[in-house]
C-alpha cells in the first residue's frame, strides 16, 4: 500500500481531490517489487515517490530511475552550491 497526496496525484493524471487530501493504492506484487528495484538503485526515496513517478512515466522503470536520479543530482548539487556559499560567508569573503 501506498499512500500519496492529492497534489502529486493530480501531476500523475490520478483522480482530482481536493488539495491535501491523501489517498491510498493497493500495489500489485509485481508494482512493489519494481519499486523496490527501483529504490535500490535510487536511494532515499519514499515508496510513494517512485509509485507517483511511475505513474508520471507509464510504469516505465528505466525511465523512472533516470527520472529520479536526475532529480537526486540536482537536489545534491544544490545542496552543495547552498553550503559552499554559507562557508564563504561564515569566512568573511
Amino acid at each position: 500500500m501506498v499512500t500519496t497526496t492529492a497534489a502529486a496525484a493530480a501531476g500523475g493524471g490520478g483522480a482530482s481531490t481536493s488539495s491535501g487530501q491523501q489517498q491510498t493504492h493497493t500495489l500489485s506484487a509485481k508494482v512493489r517489487k519494481t519499486i523496490q528495484s527501483i529504490k535500490e538503485i535510487v536511494g532515499n526515496f519514499s515508496d510513494a515517490d517512485i509509485y507517483m513517478v511511475l505513474k508520471e512515466t507509464n510504469m516505465d522503470p528505466n525511465e523512472t530511475a533516470q527520472k529520479l536520479l536526475n532529480q537526486g543530482l540536482c537536489l545534491f548539487f544544490f545542496a552543495l552550491f547552498f553550503v559552499k556559499n554559507i562557508l564563504t560567508l561564515q569566512g568573511g569573503e
